[in-house]
């Protein structure tokens, strides 16, 4: 008896022993290493390349400013016909240099723009030894458009609503990838729990083994029984071998996916059994705030900025030019801003279009119809995100449900293995009955966990609606 109980002793530290050895790793773990996956990395990259391209439009209208320089040298040989009829070759060398700094300048609510430029010319001819300086010393203009097409209106507003759609989208995504982690994590640790289980029952089944050939030693069970068990922990074994390559992929996704390299000696602990509510009308009210509105105001926008443009290109225009300047011109540079010239302009420009033959009423029909597609595909969209959250609530209430059932049905099953190991080694029970309900406790077990998974990962869905973290 004391041999006996070294022996058990020993077994169970060697079991300590090994699971002391292995590391053992929660979800937590590698949502806290989210940011080496590859495709948070890319989130990020485009969230941040989107960031920059929304800038563009704040920085369009800021002052622009360009200096032009430019020292082109030309040489020429011309025919040139003398008094006395005589043709006579004459070249011909020369340099025109030019440096012009340009300031411009929009104004975002009229759409008109402000232009500032300085210049200043230097010219050579070398054969005749003539030299000449002129600069401008100042050029103000202004043109506007009086009744035209302000892109800068439109853009603003789209502006303002895509940069905060680009900032739930990141959100979105991040959420996305760690509901693509959990389920990796989740399928891997559900084949690891199967072989745990397939492990603990072949461990019950060769004990069965033991009783069933002591028995057997005593004229109390025949060879057929004891074939019967053998036979049965062969297929447990054959079933064991096939989910531990299943369990490989999966570790093999999951490192995939997590960005992180695993190691076989891993122990995944299960995900917890979460508890939460749905509440329908914060569903709806997040998913209009958090996304529906938001995206079809864009829409909405785009469409009545196309209708406005194309209204006022295929009308009658009118702009305005004004300016002043100041230059001057001589032969020395000393003297280029002793004497300065005035210049003042102003234009009125009218497009009036005669005949095209009804193109432009056409394109303002076109552009009426995709408005109007545009609220038709809202009104659809909406009955369609409804629909999905109804099912996501049914869906949600099933599983609930569900895995009631699975929970009395597992307490049953476990309460029938220890009835059915009793009539067994009584003779009343076959081993094929045995068998049976051994592979039904596993399944029990194992779509239970699926169940479990399956509410932790529809969470996400319902976070992804409320947008959370």
């Amino acid at each position: 008896m004391m041999g006996l109980k070294k022996i058990l002793l020993f077994i169970f530290l060697m079991d300590s022993l090994n699971l002391y050895c292995q590391t053992i790793l929660d979800i937590n773990y590698f949502f806290g290493k989210i940011n080496q996956t590859t495709a948070y990395k890319i989130a990020e990259n485009n969230y941040r390349i989107q960031k920059i391209q929304n800038d563009f439009f704040h920085k369009s209208l800021y002052p622009s400013v360009t200096l032009n320089t430019s020292i082109p040298y030309q040489r020429s040989i011309s025919e040139v016909t003398q008094p006395d009829g005589t043709l006579k070759f004459i070249e011909r060398n020369y340099i025109n240099s030019n440096a012009t700094l340009n300031t411009s300048q929009v104004l975002p609510f009229t759409g008109g723009t402000i232009n500032l430029s300085n210049s200043i010319n230097y010219s050579r001819d070398f054969n005749n030894n003539y030299t000449n300086f002129s600069s401008n010393w100042v050029s103000l203009s202004f043109r506007q458009p009086i009744n035209g097409y302000n892109s800068y209106k439109w853009d603003r507003k789209l502006n303002n609503l895509i940069k905060k759609k680009d900032s739930i989208d990141f959100l979105k995504n991040t959420i996305k990838i760690r509901y693509d982690i959990a389920k990796s994590y989740i399928e891997a640790q559900n084949a690891q729990l199967k072989c745990l289980l397939l492990n603990e029952n072949i461990k019950k089944v060769k004990t069965l083994l033991n009783e069933i050939s002591e028995k057997y030693l005593h004229g109390r069970a025949i060879k057929t029984d004891i074939a019967q068990v053998e036979i049965s922990i062969k297929k447990l074994n054959g079933y064991l071998k096939a989910n531990s390559v299943d369990y490989k992929n999966t570790l093999n996704e999951l490192e995939r996916v997590s960005g992180i390299e695993i190691k076989d000696s891993i122990n995944l602990v299960g995900v917890d059994e979460i508890e939460y509510l749905i509440d329908k009308d914060d569903l709806v009210r997040n998913l209009d705030r958090n996304s529906f509105e938001l995206e079809w105001m864009i829409n909405d926008l785009k469409a009545e900025s196309n209708l406005d443009k194309t209204k006022k290109e295929g009308g009658i225009s009118l702009n305005l030019q004004g300016g002043l300047g100041v230059n001057s011109s001589s032969t020395e540079i000393s003297r280029l801003f002793n004497a300065p010239l005035q210049t003042q302009f102003l234009t009125i420009g009218i497009n009036i279009p005669i005949l095209d033959w009804g193109v432009s009423k056409d394109k303002i029909r076109i552009a009426l119809l995709e408005k109007e597609n545009v609220r038709l595909k809202k009104e659809e969209d909406r009955d369609e995100h409804l629909k999905s959250i109804d099912e996501l609530i049914s869906y949600f209430w099933n599983l609930k449900s569900q895995m009631q059932v699975f929970k009395d049905q597992i307490k049953l099953s476990e309460k029938l293995i220890i009835d059915y190991r009793e009539l067994l080694l009584l003779g009343k029970l076959t081993i094929s009955e045995f068998n049976n309900q051994l592979y039904e406790n596993i399944n029990l077990s194992i779509e239970y966990e699926k169940l479990k998974s399956s509410l932790y990962l529809l969470k996400y869905r319902i976070d992804e609606l409320n947008l959370k973290y």
